[in-house]
């Protein structure tokens, strides 16, 4: 990757820190192959058996099929917020999506779930059971539903933190609720 230092990439000019952390990055990733598995990177993921319209990218999907294993790694550049793989519900929601799309290759009896995040010195993961990934699916779809239907009702509480990747905030009559009272009429 130092070729590409002093280069513009999407926006931004590569620097010898950026390099350091992407082939850690990539080394980590590495790490987690076998003789019998599978790289995917930058996977367009669907998730919407799940949620409405559920989408995103996951950075990388290994699929080890001796162990009937799926790794979803999330790779987290920023600085802000330190993310945890456990019980992490962007990470289950991409595995979901990566299981819709790649459990046809092969048998997968467990997910782990990885948080990359090198510039707060974070790295994580967290491994379940596929049987507690679709217990989860099931969990998300019903709240997703009565979400969209708006139907929650006093149920949906409203927070910078909670609301602030949600893709339906625009839409939430609880979210423009609690910002009325926060900010005034």
């Amino acid at each position: 990757a130092t070729k590409y230092v002093g280069k513009m990439l999407d926006g931004g000019v590569v620097d010898d820190e950026m390099v350091d952390h992407c082939e850690a990055y990539a080394m980590y990733v590495r790490s987690l192959l076998t003789d019998n598995s599978m790289l995917i990177v930058e996977e367009s993921v669907n998730y919407s058996d799940w949620v409405p319209n559920g989408y995103g990218t996951a950075d990388a999907i290994v699929v080890d099929f001796d162990d009937k294993h799926m790794h979803v790694i999330d790779f987290k550049y920023g600085k802000g917020i330190t993310v945890d793989a456990y019980k992490n519900t962007q990470g289950q929601l991409y595995a979901l999506g990566a299981w819709s799309e790649l459990g046809f290759l092969h048998d997968i009896d467990y997910i782990t779930i990885h948080i990359y995040q090198p510039r707060k010195d974070n790295i994580s993961a967290w491994s379940l059971k596929l049987e507690e990934l679709l217990k989860f699916g099931d969990y998300a779809k019903s709240r997703a539903e009565l979400a969209v239907n708006c139907e929650l009702g006093e149920e949906l509480y409203p927070s910078e933190k909670g609301c602030q990747w949600c893709a339906y905030q625009a839409n939430c009559p609880a979210l423009y609720n609690f910002t009325n009272e926060t900010v005034g009429n």
